[in-house]
């Protein structure tokens, strides 16, 4: 190792000059470093995950156990209630592999892009409405529209789940009653990957046909005329899966909402099954979508 000839410090590096003092050491100046070799850029994943969804409709309970493992009696009941389910979510070309080995077993199986199943799950609220004679004038957050028979894809429906996050020390000496069940209906559309989602607590009725208390009856019904058939129950069945409350759509519940502001005492977070609920809508949705192609 060299040394500064003026300030006689260690050069642990050769250089022309000095790092420390600055003086001429005499040295020659070091070769710059190649630059790095660019690195290879990874392509990406060839689209997001698939959503395995299988539908027994027709299927034997020989190919369920064939497929799944299933017992007799857990393939019984598969068919008992014969509704299209979502059984697995794999990369794409696992996916794949998996799908073709339980068709191979003798079912029915499609793979749904998780990409659109995302878009599907982001709906546009309702806010309120009428019956007309040409379907439903409903008032969206998305503007004014008219709901016809011939444009609905399918309506899920399903109840929702509410509870209190666990209470701290200052919410245990505070008697909080329960926060109230809910429901909701989700209206997909031929030509609409964004489904319409109506909360019957926030529905607001332009009308003398519903009432608050029965306002759940009431969208029921008039969903229901609309669309026959193409309508879909099933999330009653799953156990909730709670999350974040979703925030008020408008209505009734927004004016609930302020009110609950104007107290001393905040609010109370809650907890809710709303975001399963769209997944589930989501998910069946576009599975109704692809099987009709």
């Amino acid at each position: 190792m060299s040394a500064c000839p003026r300030c006689h410090r260690p050069l642990a590096v050769a250089r022309p000059t000095c790092l420390y003092c600055g003086a001429a050491t005499g040295a020659p100046a070091a070769a710059a470093a190649p630059p790095a070799p660019p690195r290879a850029v990874e392509p990406p994943p060839a689209g997001g995950r698939r959503l395995l969804v299988v539908d027994p409709r027709g299927a034997t309970p020989a190919a369920l156990r064939r497929a799944f493992g299933l017992s007799a009696f857990e393939a019984g009941q598969w068919l008992r209630r014969p509704a299209p389910r979502l059984v697995r979510k794999l990369p794409p070309p696992e996916a794949e592999q998996v799908a073709a080995g339980w068709r191979e077993a003798g079912l029915v199986v499609h793979a749904l892009d998780g990409e659109a199943v995302g878009e599907a799950a982001r709906p546009v609220a309702v806010h309120g409405g009428i019956p007309s004679a040409d379907g439903l004038a409903l008032r969206t957050e998305a503007g004014a529209r008219m709901l016809r028979a011939d444009e609905i894809l399918i309506v899920v429906r399903g109840p929702i789940a509410r509870e209190h996050v666990a209470a701290t020390d200052a919410l245990r000496r505070t008697r909080v009653a329960s926060p109230e069940p809910g429901y909701r209906f989700s209206v997909h559309l031929h030509r609409s990957v964004h489904p319409l989602e109506i909360d019957p607590f926030a529905f607001e009725f332009e009308g003398p046909q519903g009432r608050a208390g029965g306002a759940q009856l009431a969208l029921g019904r008039w969903l229901g005329e609309l669309a026959g058939p193409r309508q879909d129950d099933e999330f009653r069945h799953l156990p909730p899966a709670l999350g974040p409350s979703a925030p008020a759509a408008g209505g009734a519940s927004r004016a609930v909402d302020a009110l609950a502001a104007g107290r001393r005492a905040p609010p109370v977070p809650v907890l809710d099954n709303v975001l399963q609920f769209r997944a589930y809508a989501a998910w069946r949705a576009t599975f109704e979508r692809v099987r009709r192609v």
